[in-house]
């Protein structure tokens, strides 16, 4: 059974948080080999802004004895929102050697064709540009461009897709 540690920087909105761990967790579901640790799966809570220091200290000592269960690291970004919390997990996952894998849900898309731009409604399932009527491929407008990211990550990926075929990968 492979143990997974899912990461998020969704303190700062619980809202989307909540909304994100409910499409992961049917995401997750497809797969009955992994077990999924963090915040908003099996006993971690979410953490929120007006929680207590002290609550939040607890957490967070809970969630870090929880990750070095676990063989694979989940950071999962919209490259605007990155917390303290999010940078302690990323270097304690690294120093322990897992599998750390970065998934950016950015949903800023391009044409490669024509520049035209919108928002890509369901992460990366649309391919082709509606202005140029489907002669460019739709790209994602922002990369990982910062070096600590890049350095720690074993993997950076842009989509859900991505993300499932890594998982069959390693659940075969």
């Amino acid at each position: 059974m492979l143990r997974l540690y899912y990461a998020s920087a969704i303190d700062t909105c619980v809202k989307e948080a909540f909304e994100q761990i409910e499409m992961f967790k049917k995401i997750f579901a497809k797969f009955s080999n992994i077990e999924i640790y963090g915040a908003g799966f099996g006993i971690s809570p979410v953490i929120s802004l007006n929680s207590s220091k002290i609550f939040k200290k607890a957490t967070v000592a809970h969630d870090l004895r929880q990750l070095r269960l676990c063989d694979i690291f989940l950071m999962v970004t919209d490259l605007k929102k990155y917390g303290a919390g999010s940078h302690m997990e990323l270097e304690y996952a690294r120093r322990m050697g897992l599998l750390t894998i970065i998934l950016v849900l950015n949903r800023e898309i391009i044409c490669e064709a024509c520049n035209g731009s919108g928002e890509d409604e369901v992460y990366g399932t649309k391919n082709c540009c509606s202005f140029c009527k489907g002669k460019g491929k739709l790209l994602r407008k922002e990369k990982v461009k910062n070096i600590f990211l890049e350095t720690l990550a074993d993997k950076i990926i842009y989509s859900i897709e991505e993300l499932e075929e890594i998982l069959k990968e390693i659940t075969k």
